[in-house]
């Protein structure tokens, strides 16, 4: 049996949810918070994908091109969360720090075998620190 930890949870939470998600593929409409949380990860995994940061304008560029408003119930909340995202965004970049840390790998996928089972996933970051340490 393959199986990736949003599956695990899945069954977790409810195994009928897993089986409408995992098996059957019905098809989730979009929430909010499904959506916010997908575009920050797109938005810095396209501003480290060469393994160096690139321009914060760029980063907010790919954030304001992806923004989709019609995912919110209305123009406040909209509007609160596309500014959270852009201080998350501007955050990140503040707090970065070249050449202290390496970002070695994005986006990658791994698989264990336990027992007659694979678990698949990918861990979204590897960093190298500065002092030899690696940080997942």
């Amino acid at each position: 049996m393959r199986v990736s930890y949003s599956a695990l949870s899945s069954f977790n939470q409810c195994p009928l949810k897993y089986k409408w998600q995992h098996i059957d593929r019905i098809k989730v409409p979009t929430t909010p918070d499904l959506f916010f949380g997908s575009l920050i990860h797109e938005v810095l995994e396209f501003s480290l994908k060469k393994g160096t940061l690139l321009p914060l304008e760029k980063s907010l560029e790919y954030y304001k091109t992806n923004w989709r408003a019609n995912v919110y119930k209305d123009d406040a909340t909209q509007k609160e969360a596309y500014d959270s995202g852009l201080e998350m965004i501007k955050n990140f970049y503040s707090s970065y720090k070249p050449g202290k840390i390496q970002v070695l790998s994005t986006e990658k996928f791994f698989e264990i075998y336990w027992q007659d089972h694979k678990i698949v996933g990918k861990i979204d970051r590897i960093d190298k620190l500065p002092t030899g340490e690696i940080e997942i």
